[in-house]
């Protein structure tokens, strides 16, 4: 343990080689420069240790730990420490936090939990929680400072911005410029609240600019005012028993329909082989979103749907998923041998192979699509898209279906509140 030992320059814990910190806690310390608690210049691994209740002063960023060289922190807890910009942590090198938790920490301007410029890498940790961290300014949870350059910060293996508050901009996170950043399928954007002391918005992000591979949409949810800013988010359900329907690609003789029979009566929708009631039929779906509030000038920052399980299944499947190439697609008729689905003039493409769905009304990431971010970009990027119209997706079977195989999803005509629901995540030029 190392505690109260209060030097006005120099940090607690100061590395400048190589070191490893295990089972330890460095707490009550108070320094006018950053990392009270823990300096690293060189190179440190940090187990299963409490670093808390350290105090930065104004003249160096991160009340708990600053990290200038490359630094792991595994099993670990960054809790109740203060100071400028980073009241938990301040970062400018390479930062990889695994299994932790950083809350409770506070920062008089920017960053409450973590101020980073370098990269920063989170797997199953948690940068908030019970109580949350706050910043008087700007990025309550993790705030990211564009120099010279790019920062970046990574959210993988069911990590968490949890219940932080900023008092201006990026209650969850704040990127001042173009960053690059990650959200994976299991993590969390949620809870967080910006603008608690100034006019602010961008509950769950506040960003000028994302450079991403993989941002999973549907985890940025339950933040206030709004889910991200500049910018905003739809997410809306179908809305019609017209808006979800499938078409027979083979004739039904059970039902005495001919192939390309459009049919949305249905309580479910089959992905993508119907074997209900012995119908033994591959299958197009057709799904239309209506008001779809998208300004034309924005850009995606990630777009997909989200299911939920109907019936389960686990079998292999493979689904090709396309946009309809229309800026106003109609609903869908109910109409024999109509084709009217496969026939619309569609483009792009995303393939998605399905996780098992074993769980009746689970609607999480399991049954979310791949994202098509590019081909809703595409869409509102054309001339004539105004905000508020429809869009709509066909699905289409890729692989013959196998007993098991098909996942099935819960229509509008079953429970408008389990109907299939589009969530889109935009930004706004500057």
């Amino acid at each position: 343990e190392i505690s109260h030992s209060g030097s006005e320059f120099m940090s607690a814990l100061f590395n400048g080689g190589f070191l490893r910190l295990s089972e330890s806690k460095i707490f009550h310390h108070g320094s006018d420069y950053g990392g009270a608690g823990v300096r690293n210049n060189g190179v440190m691994e940090i187990v299963d240790s409490a670093i808390y209740d350290n105090h930065g002063g104004e003249n160096g960023g991160g009340g708990g730990i600053a990290n200038y060289g490359r630094m792991v922190i595994s099993g670990s807890l960054v809790e109740g420490n203060t100071g400028i910009s980073g009241g938990g942590i301040y970062n400018e090198g390479a930062l990889e936090v695994i299994d932790s938790t950083v809350d409770g920490n506070q920062s008089f301007d920017y960053g409450g939990g973590v101020f980073n410029t370098g990269t920063l890498e989170l797997r199953g940790t948690s940068i908030g929680g019970e109580a949350g961290n706050s910043a008087q300014l700007d990025g309550g949870g993790v705030y990211l400072e564009v120099s010279d350059a790019t920062p970046s910060l990574r959210l993988l293996d069911g990590s968490s911005i949890l219940n932080n508050q900023a008092g201006g901009d990026g209650g969850g996170i704040y990127a001042g410029g173009s960053v690059e950043l990650s959200l994976c399928e299991t993590c969390t954007i949620a809870g967080n609240d910006a603008g608690t002391l100034l006019s602010g918005s961008g509950g769950g992000l506040y960003a000028f600019g994302v450079l991403t591979s993989t941002f999973y949409g549907p985890g940025v949810h339950n933040n206030t005012p709004d889910q991200v800013a500049p910018g905003g988010t739809v997410d809306v359900r179908v809305a019609a028993g017209e808006d979800d329907a499938e078409e027979f690609r083979s004739a039904v003789e059970l039902l005495d329909l001919p192939a390309g029979t459009v049919y949305h009566e249905s309580q479910d929708l089959e992905f993508t082989y119907d074997d209900g009631s012995n119908l033994h039929s591959d299958q197009y779906v057709g799904i239309r979103f209506q008001n779809v509030q998208v300004p034309p000038s924005a850009i995606i920052l990630d777009a997909r749907i989200v299911f939920t399980t109907d019936e389960v299944g686990s079998g292999d499947t493979a689904v090709r998923i396309e946009m309809e190439a229309t800026t106003a697609p109609a609903a869908y008729e109910r109409v024999n041998a109509s084709f009217g689905i496969s026939t619309r003039p569609t483009f792009g493409g995303v393939d998605w192979e399905p996780e098992p769905w074993t769980v009746v009304d689970e609607s999480g990431h399991k049954q979310a699509t791949p994202s098509f971010g590019f081909m809703v970009q595409n869409m509102v990027s054309r001339p004539d898209w105004v905000s508020g119209n429809p869009m709509a997706f066909v699905f289409q079977g890729q692989t013959p279906q196998e007993a098991g195989a098909t996942r099935t999803a819960s229509a509008f005509d079953a429970n408008p509140d389990k109907a299939p629901r589009l969530v889109v995540h935009y930004l706004m030029p500057n």
